[in-house]
């Protein structure tokens, strides 16, 4: 079992059903490689933007969701940093 979603599970997690959670799996996962020497060739910022991405063709026009894709990507930025 994995930890992979939306939020940190020891501190705060979205549900399975929310309709980023797939997004949010693949970033994991490229993170989970890059940190295991998988995946090399790629920065943070573009994990991240990649996720960003992602997330606001979900949202398309939601102005909710697109908000949440904005937040998400911005805590990645943050927190992601100290991980990556």
């Amino acid at each position: 079992m994995n930890n992979y979603g939306l939020g940190v599970p020891w501190l705060w997690q979205l549900p399975s059903n929310h309709p980023f959670h797939e997004a949010a799996i693949k970033h994991d996962i490229a993170y989970d490689d890059r940190r295991s020497g998988r995946l090399s060739d790629t920065t943070s910022h573009r994990v991240d933007r990649l996720f960003l991405e992602d997330c606001l063709k979900i949202a398309g026009n939601n102005w909710k969701l697109k908000s949440q894709a904005y937040l998400f990507y911005y805590i990645c930025r943050v927190w992601g940093a100290i991980y990556w």
